[in-house]
C-alpha cells in the first residue's frame, strides 16, 4: 500500500479467497498443476494451486504467485452469480408463505436472466452489428471458464440454472475481452456450447473420464497450461 495506495498485497490465500483470478502465461508454465492428482483435488484448488507462494509473505514478499487485490471492491469485481438463488433457498420459509410457492419460485433466477439478456442485447455482435472496442492487452488475454453443464456433482445450484449463469457470466467478460473458453465433461455441452448456445466461444476444452465432478477446474488449468506451452494459444495473461 505504501508504493500504490489503490492496491493490497495479501499475505496469505485466506486473506483473498476467490474462484476468479487474473495471471500471467509466464506463472500458468512455471506452476505445476499437472503434478496434482485429480482423483483427491477440489474446485477451489484450480485457484489455490496458483496463490501458494502468498504463505511465504513474511519471507519473500516479492515471490510468484502473490495475491494483490484492488482496495476498493468495485474496481475490479465478480460476482458469485449463485449467491441470489442460494439465498433465495436459504430464506424460502420467509419468502414464500405456501409449500407449493416455496416448490416453484425459490430456484427462479428471473433477474440473473434480465441481466444476461441486457448484456446480449449491448454486446453480441450478431445483434449489435459491430466488436465491444478491445484493448491490445485484452486481446491478448484469455478467460477461461470450468463449466460442469448438465453434470450431476459438485455445485449447488440447479441443473437449469447453470446454463442462464454461464451467458450471464459470458457477456460480462466479452464487453472487455475477447477470448473466451469453456472448459466441460460431456460432449452434450460442447454440442451445446458451439450449436445452441449463443456464445461466441474461441475454444471448448472437453475433458471425458475425469475421477469427479469437482477435478474439473484444476483438469481445464492443467489443459491452459498444455496449450500455452506448446504454442497453440497466443495469449500473454490467463
Amino acid at each position: 500500500e505504501k508504493e500504490n495506495l489503490e492496491l493490497h498485497l495479501c499475505n496469505g490465500v485466506f486473506e483473498a479467497y476467490s474462484a476468479s483470478y487474473l495471471t500471467t502465461k509466464k506463472h500458468m508454465i512455471e506452476v505445476k498443476s499437472e503434478g496434482f492428482n485429480l482423483s483427491w483435488v477440489n474446485c477451489e484448488m484450480a485457484s489455490f494451486i496458483h496463490m501458494r507462494e502468498s504463505n511465504n509473505f513474511y519471507i519473500n514478499p516479492k515471490g510468484e504467485g502473490m495475491i494483490i487485490q484492488t482496495l476498493d471492491v468495485l474496481d475490479f469485481s465478480v460476482i458469485h452469480l449463485s449467491t441470489f438463488e442460494r439465498s433465495s433457498k436459504k430464506y424460502r420459509h420467509r419468502l414464500w408463505q405456501s409449500k407449493a410457492d416455496i416448490k416453484s419460485q425459490w430456484s427462479k433466477i428471473d433477474p440473473v436472466e434480465k441481466a444476461a439478456s441486457i448484456l446480449n442485447e449491448k454486446f453480441n455482435p450478431n445483434i449489435t452489428k459491430r466488436f465491444p472496442n478491445w484493448t491490445n492487452e485484452a486481446k491478448k488475454t484469455v478467460v477461461v471458464m470450468p463449466f460442469l453443464g448438465g453434470a450431476m456433482g459438485a455445485g449447488h445450484s440447479e441443473l437449469g440454472n447453470r446454463f442462464e449463469y454461464l451467458k450471464a457470466c459470458f457477456w460480462s467478460f466479452y464487453e472487455f475481452i475477447p477470448n473466451i473458453v469453456m472448459g466441460v465433461s460431456r460432449k452434450e455441452d460442447v454440442d451445446w456450447g458451439f450449436q445452441q448456445s449463443g456464445l461466441p466461444w474461441f475454444d471448448i476444452i472437453l475433458l471425458e473420464n475425469l475421477p469427479k465432478s469437482a477435478s474439473l477446474p484444476v483438469a481445464t488449468t492443467q489443459q491452459v497450461k498444455k496449450r500455452l506451452q506448446s504454442g497453440e494459444w497466443k495469449f500473454d495473461y490467463v
